[in-house]
């Protein structure tokens, strides 16, 4: 028994962990632009980013507040914060349409031959994070749905914070000390990360739950043909030229 009490307070442990990992990573990746930007004198930002960026920071914050609510055994106090995280995911989705959405605006065809370029550019970018918003949106849906199995709810909320970690990640690539090239460093880094769930099942149940058997693969591998696939088709690069010129 006390073995088994044990286990189940590693396992606690571990999702309290997740949080306070993937919140030091958002910060890092976004001091230099958002949270120290004083200091890195970066260039100021629009209104909408200052409401995009807290209601995200939000979402890592109530992360872990609600992985330290159940590793405490504060179940009651978990549920009805449960309902906040549900209207904040909900909100999450709406800023992040809009930021991708603003993003796509950003093409400004020239005529010249550099505007296939540009429009490839932009067009991975929108589709990259059209993918991690959907990804998001799935995964907390999930998680609100299966919230009375536990086993499910908490690993999907875990992905659901999981998907949102390449654009901070990505911009981590871009620091002096490493200036590496931020595709591969982000990619090879999200999959690191979402290994770490996979590894910590199998090393507490000596299996792989479902949901962490098929959510990270599908993930990784729809994320791939996302970023890679569909911005060098017809349609995705139409798509976006379009989004561009409603905001011209």
């Amino acid at each position: 028994m006390t073995a088994a009490l044990a286990s189940t307070d590693s396992r606690r442990r571990f999702y309290v962990g997740m949080a306070c990992l993937l919140l030091v990573v958002n910060f890092i990746g976004f001091a230099p632009s958002y949270f120290l930007m004083s200091r890195f004198d970066a260039p100021s930002l629009p209104p909408r980013t200052h409401v995009h960026g807290p209601i995200f920071v939000g979402w890592f914050l109530l992360f872990l507040a609600q992985a330290t609510l159940i590793a405490r055994g504060s179940r009651q106090l978990h549920r009805r914060l449960g309902v906040a995280g549900a209207v904040l995911a909900a909100v999450m989705v709406v800023s992040g349409l809009v930021m991708i959405i603003v993003r796509a605006g950003e093409y400004r065809p020239t005529g010249g031959t550099d505007d296939a370029e540009a429009l490839a550019g932009t067009a991975t970018v929108v589709f990259a994070n059209l993918h991690l918003l959907a990804s998001f949106a799935i995964f907390a849906g999930l998680g609100v749905v299966y919230r009375r199995r536990p086993r499910v709810h908490k690993r999907c909320m875990l992905l659901a914070s999981l998907s949102m970690m390449p654009q901070s990640i990505g911009r981590i690539a871009g620091f002096p000390a490493l200036a590496v090239s931020p595709v591969p460093f982000a990619l090879g880094s999200l999959l690191v990360l979402l290994c770490v769930p996979v590894i910590h099942d199998w090393l507490t149940l000596r299996r792989v739950h479902p949901v962490n058997a098929w959510g990270p693969l599908l993930f990784f591998a729809t994320l791939v043909i996302s970023a890679a696939v569909l911005p060098a088709t017809g349609f995705g690069q139409r798509l976006v030229a379009a989004l561009a010129e409603l905001q011209q």
